[in-house]
Order: structure tokens, then sequence, then C-alpha cells
């Protein structure tokens, strides 16, 4: 036994002036921590999680569906339910099948042997004969082999009508739907065979209809292929004789068209023809050639350059010339300047040399008229030879268009023959054909009265409702949960945001109202069930809601490595999320430690700390922001508990967020940090104001306060990005009012805490079993 001074104990009642404990509480042996977890650093969360839950998504789907349990049970029974009443209501229906073997055409039957040949079956083939088995024209003719329409299912018409009356489109359109309404075909994969089966009420009426089907089905394709070749055959004799007659007029107009141009000797004249052509094409190429050749030449006469002239460079006797012509020049310059210019030697020499170059003008000159009338020579041939080309041309033209003519009647003429003879033999297989009876399609089983129905099969049908059901319940629920956008359980916080969760306040409602045992009041503060929710650490001090309350205290006590957050700002996303009750436990257990704590209603819109120890709010925070009340004057001590003092909000200003941005608030909070160990504030919710946001830059940490399952998941994320905005140092989220009874609290902790979750359930107080709360109440009887 221990008292519970100023430095006691956590959670002890207070009722005195001076705070003096009145009542003693046992120390617990071994104290268990329910619904809280301590403060784990961002850095650290990895390490907390449990590696099975992320390792193992069937244990979410598992937590879905038991929470949806209820809704998936009606699914089932009204699914099964219905399904059983429409299944023993039903009708039984019999169903009736016949197997059919269906073989390859055969194209031309031209012996007996070809008769007994297997011809394959193409899968295209055999879903063609499926689809004329599931004919409108078959359909009909069976209806009219049996009577059906007679039948009460197949009535399509008044009893009053006459039997003789023919039957309208729009009846026999009906029939042909009410056969087919039972009517199944299906070809057996890999094989030639297919079944036809029909479905009635009536056993009899199931094998006749598909026997007939069948009977009907082998006619038909027999009397088509009998028709076919029929008509076939009476086509042909017509074609035939028009091929005859078309033969001979082609035979006679080819004979006519040889003797009338001599076609006799096409071949050989037109060889002879293009021979003669083609070397008069050669001869003319090496005449250009020659022409070419001589051409550049002469145009070197014309242009007078006779020395370029091949011909005069490889004249041996202009060569000649010009090398004696050189040895006088030379003998001329050694003259004239030995003996001068008039001297006889001087002038003989002078005379030879005029006479040598005389020679050589004259020998050059032989060569351009050599070489000019060569040229004319070559331009008179290439011109005869180019005339001889173009009547060689005209002549080979005239030979083509005959040869043209003469091949297109030799071509028809071998074109009607071939025609005639090949209509004729396929006539002569036609008249083979049509004489041989064969079919392709051979009934292997008929069909026979079925013994039993093939539906419903009841039990079936009720096995198959009852999954279905469960399915549709799952699915339902699972969308239910997809549609559920709140936050509820703490590993949603820390995959949302990344942010440890510092503890879970559980609901007042979803407690018993025994837990907690006696409720305590503080003396002149009036009771209520408002006060005693919002003053739970003290109205109800052993409630698992106190110890959740002293639990978010050592959260935050642990939440840094170095000394703990001194201002402590506690806001929300939106409003009614409990961050004034939140605010004010908090308080209220960071005093109830020994620390000198003061709890400041920051919240100037919509205070409520005030009515929470129903003190006047007439001078509060607003007025010494105003300047209209000094700082020593702010602090209000509750000596109902000691070491607390709250600072209301004062009278609402018309501009908060201004008031609040002033140069005064800096110096009340640094006077504030000298005063007191701890600061706690309570701020308006973050998303509808920007007060919080200008609050938490005097802030040593932000707790941001969540509604369990009610605040979304979007509202999370928006408040924790306003507040990193500003970068504010966010310590963690506090779950409140947390439904412990709902299926997502009690699936998360039942296997962790065991029987305290129970007891908490049951309505026991924190850490006690049903025989020591007993014992407690006992106790306090004989007190009393």
């Amino acid at each position: 036994m221990e008292s519970n001074g100023p430095n006691g104990s956590n959670g002890a009642p207070l009722g005195g002036p001076n705070g003096s404990n009145e009542s003693a509480i046992e120390r617990r042996v071994t104290p268990v921590t329910l619904l809280a977890e301590p403060g784990v650093s961002r850095l650290d969360r990895t390490a907390a999680v449990d590696p099975m839950s992320s390792a193992l998504p069937l244990r979410e789907y598992l937590r879905i569906l038991h929470k949806h349990r209820w809704m998936i049970l009606t699914v089932v029974t009204v699914m099964v339910t219905v399904v059983t009443i429409v299944t023993f209501r039903s009708q039984p229906v019999y169903e009736a099948s016949a197997r059919l073997e269906i073989n390859g055409e055969t194209p031309d039957l031209a012996n007996l042997r070809e008769l007994f040949m297997q011809m394959p079956t193409s899968e295209e083939f055999l879903q063609t004969q499926v689809r004329i088995v599931q004919s409108d024209d078959l359909a009909i003719q069976t209806v009219r082999a049996l009577r059906l329409y007679e039948r009460p299912e197949f009535a399509v018409r008044a009893p009053s009508v006459p039997a003789s009356t023919p039957f309208t489109s729009a009846e026999e359109v009906r029939l042909v739907r009410a056969f087919r309404a039972g009517l199944s075909v299906q070809a057996i994969r890999s094989t030639r065979l297919v079944d036809v089966r029909f479905e009635s009420n009536d056993p009899k009426l199931a094998a006749d209809a598909v026997n007939t089907l069948a009977d009907l089905y082998v006619e038909n394709n027999f009397r088509k292929k009998y028709e076919s070749a029929m008509q076939a055959s009476e086509w042909m004799g017509g074609q035939l004789r028009e091929l005859k007659t078309r033969m001979e007029q082609t035979h006679e107009a080819l004979i006519k068209y040889e003797r009338e141009n001599q076609m006799f000797a096409v071949s050989e004249g037109q060889n002879v023809t293009l021979s003669k052509l083609g070397e008069i094409n050669h001869e003319l190429t090496q005449a250009e050639s020659e022409r070419f050749s001589k051409e550049s030449q002469w145009q070197l006469v014309q242009s007078r350059r006779l020395d370029d002239l091949p011909a005069v460079a490889q004249s041996s006797l202009i060569q000649e010339l010009q090398r004696r012509l050189s040895q006088l020049s030379d003998e001329l310059v050694d003259n004239r300047s030995t003996f001068g210019p008039k001297h006889p030697k001087v002038v003989r020499l002078e005379r030879e040399i005029q006479e040598i170059k005389s020679q050589m003008d004259h020998e050059k000159q032989q060569v351009a008229n050599r070489i000019e009338s060569e040229y004319q020579v070559a331009m008179k041939r290439e011109q005869l030879l180019r005339t001889a080309l173009d009547k060689q041309k005209a002549e080979a033209n005239i030979l083509n268009s005959k040869l043209v003519e003469y091949s297109l009647l030799k071509r028809e003429y071998e074109t009607n023959q071939q025609l005639y003879e090949g209509l004729l033999a396929r006539l002569k297989e036609a008249g083979i054909s049509s004489g041989l009876r064969f079919s392709n399609i051979h009934v292997v089983d008929r069909a026979r009265p079925p013994l039993s129905p093939v539906r419903p099969r009841k039990m079936l049908n009720i096995l198959t409702s009852l999954l279905v059901g469960l399915v549709v319940g799952a699915v339902l629920a699972l969308f239910n949960e997809y549609l559920d956008n709140s936050v509820k359980v703490p590993e949603e916080v820390e995959q949302l945001v990344n942010l440890p969760v510092l503890g879970i306040i559980p609901g007042v409602a979803s407690v018993s109202a025994g837990a907690g045992g006696t409720r305590h009041t503080l003396p002149g503060i009036t009771s209520s069930s408002q006060h005693s929710n919002e003053l739970t650490t003290v109205a109800q001090p052993h409630s698992v809601v106190s110890e959740a309350y002293r639990a978010l205290r050592t959260s935050i006590l642990l939440s840094s490595s170095g000394q703990p957050p001194q201002t402590i700002l506690v806001s929300s996303g939106q409003p009614r999320e409990g961050k004034t009750t939140t605010a004010l436990n908090l308080a209220i257990t960071l005093a109830q430690r020994g620390d000198r704590v003061v709890l400041m209603d920051t919240d100037l819109r919509r205070p409520r700390i005030h009515r929470a120890f129903q003190l006047a709010n007439d001078r509060g925070l607003s007025s010494f922001l105003s300047g209209t009340l000094p700082v020593d004057e702010l602090p209000r001590a509750i000596r109902q508990i000691p070491n607390l003092f709250v600072i209301p909000s004062g009278p609402t200003p018309p501009n908060p967020a201004e008031l609040l941005s002033c140069e005064p608030l800096e110096a009340l909070f640094s006077e504030l940090r000298r005063q007191f160990d701890f600061i706690v504030m309570d701020s308006p919710p973050a998303i509808t104001v920007a007060d919080s946001m200008i609050l938490a830059a005097h802030a040593d940490g932000v707790m941001l306060v969540v509604h369990g399952g009610v605040t979304t998941r979007e509202t999370l994320k928006h408040t924790t990005k306003l507040m990193n905005s500003v970068n504010a140092r966010i310590i963690g989220v506090v779950l409140n009012n947390v439904d412990i009874r709902s299926v997502d609290y009690k699936y998360y902790y039942t296997n962790y805490y065991g029987d305290y979750y129970r007891h908490m359930l049951e309505g026991y107080s924190y850490g006690y079993s049903p025989e020591e709360q007993s014992a407690r109440k006992g106790v306090g009887a004989k007190v009393k």
C-alpha cells in the first residue's frame, strides 16, 4: 500500500481542496498494457510491424469476413431458401440422346470401290452439320411429324382453330422456338460423332423427338445429294450441247484464218523475220559506233586542229618532215649568228625550211580530206541500215499481228475442246453417282426413353446455392469494406502516414457500465455523464480508458531519445474527433505524475476547456493577446488536481488567426516554458482553420487525434500534409474513441491480451480478474 499525493501513483481519485488522497489503491504486481503502444520512432516502425501480417494477406481477408459474418449469413440463407423453394416446385425434366456418325463428303463416285472409302472430316464440316441439325427447317418438320403442336407446351393457337388450318409464319416461328428450347446438339471432340439431345417433361416424347429428328436429317441429306446430282446432270447436258456447238465454230474459224493468211508455216517465217531483224539491228549498232568514231575526228578537222588528229601524229612522212625542219631550224640559227641574215647560206636554209613547211601543210590537208570522206561514208551507211531496220520492224509487226489473232483462235478452240471433254466425263460420272444410294451420315445409337430426370438436381442445387451465397456474401463483404474509408487500426495509420501510434483510447460506450468501479467527482464541479467522459482519468481512475491515457502519457514521454516534448499541440483534421478530451486527460495524467502542467485552450472559436472545469471564460488567452490581461493572471490553478493549471480561451475575438500570429504569443510561451514542465494545447481542427498550423510553430511536438472508425484516410493524410508543410514535428497519432467491441479491434488484439480483453468487455476494471474485482467491491462496501 502507498499513498497517492502529488507525486503519487497514477489514477488516484482526487477529492479534497488540497488534492489529498482519501483512499489507497493496491499496487499491481504485474501491470499489463492493454490498449496503448509505446512510442516508436519513424525509423524503427519497419522493425515493429508484425512480419506475419505483411506476409499473410489472408489474415486481413479473414478479419473482413468475420466482421461481416451476419451479412454473409443473411445472403446465404436467402439464397439457399429461394433455390430450395424453386427446386422443389419445379417439374422434372427428362433428357433423351442419340448419337450420329458424320463422315466427310465423297466428291465423286466413279466406281464401286470409292463407295466404301472413308473421307476425312474437317472441324468446319462437322460444325456445319451441327448447325444443319439445329436448323429451323428440320425443327418444323419434326414438329409436324410428331404433331407436337397438339401438346400444351407447344400450343401456339386457340383450341377452337381447326387442325387443318395452315400455320402462319409467326406461329411457325413460335413452334420452332419452343422445339429448339429443348434441343441440344454437340460434336464430340476429336471424333466424327455428334450427340443430339432433347429435353421434355415426358420421357417418351424426348426419345421420339430425337429419333425423328435424326431420321429426317439422314433422309434430307440423301435427298439433297440426289437432287443435286440430277440438277447437275441436267445443267451439264445443256452446257455440253452449247460447248459442242461453240467448239465446232471456233475450229472452222481457225481453219479459215489459216487459209486466208497462209499461216501453215508461221513458225518458220517468224524465225526468219526475227533473225533478220536482229542482224540488221546488230549492223546498225556497229555503224553507229563507227560513225561516232569518225565524227570525233571530223570535228577536229572542222576546227582546224589538224595537229591533234591521230592520223597526222602517226604519219611517217610528216614525222620525217618534222625532224628535217627541226635540223634546218637549228642550222639557220647557228649560221645567222655566225654569218648574218644576208649570207647566201642563210638564205638557202630559209628557203628549204619554207618548202618543208609547205609539204607538211599539204600532207596534213590530205589526211583531213581522207577523214572527211570516211565520215561521210559512215553516215551514209548508218542511214541505209536504219532504213532497212524500220522496214524489217514493219514486216515483224505485221507478222506478230497475224500471229496474235491466230493464237487467240487456236487457244479458244483448244479451250472449248478441253471443256467439252471434261464436261462429258463429269456427265458420265454424275450418271454413275445418281445410281448409287449412299449416305455419309449414320445413326450409331438411337434414343431410348430416360428412366430418371436430369433436372432439377435437388442436392446439387442446394449445395450450389450455398456456395454461390457464400461467394456473393464474401464479395459484398469485401465491397462494403472497400467502401469503408475510415481509419480503424494502428497498422492503417502506419501504412498511410508512416507515423507511430502513441495510444489507443477506447470509447466509453464500448466499455460495460461496471468497468472501472465507482465513479469519482471533483469537489465543486457538477457531475454529469459528459464531464465524467471528459475527465475519465479522475472519474474512473481504474478504468481501461484511464489506463489508456496513462499509457499515452508514457508514449509521449518516450517519444524522443532526449528530453520529452515540453510543448504539446493536440490537433485533428475535423471537428468532434476527441482532441479536447484527449488534451484534458493527457494534462491530468501528466499532473498526476508530479509535473507542473498548464492546459491551454487555443481554440478561440469553439472553446470547451473551461466547461470541463466549470470555469468562467470572461478572461483568458484572447485577453492576454489583445493586451488586456497580464501573463501572471493568465493561468488558473485547479485546486482539485494538484500541479494542473488551465488557461481558458477567453472571449471569442473577431480575428482568431491574426491574434494567434501576434508577437505576444511568443513571449507567453517563453514565460510558460520557464514556469511549467509541460504545456498542453487544445487547438481547432487543422483542415477547417489555419490556427493549428500557426500554433505548430511554437510546439515541440504535435499529436494528431483520429476518431477510430470515423476519420477517413484522406482526412488523416491531408492533416499530416498540412502539418508537414509548416515543418511541424509530429510525434505520433492517437486512435481515439475506438469501439473495442468491434471486430476490427477484437481481431487484432484478442490474441495478444487474452483474458484481459475478455474481462474488460465483461465490465471489470483494468488488470483485475473477476475474483479481484469482487474482492475490491467487497472492501469498498465495508469501508462505506
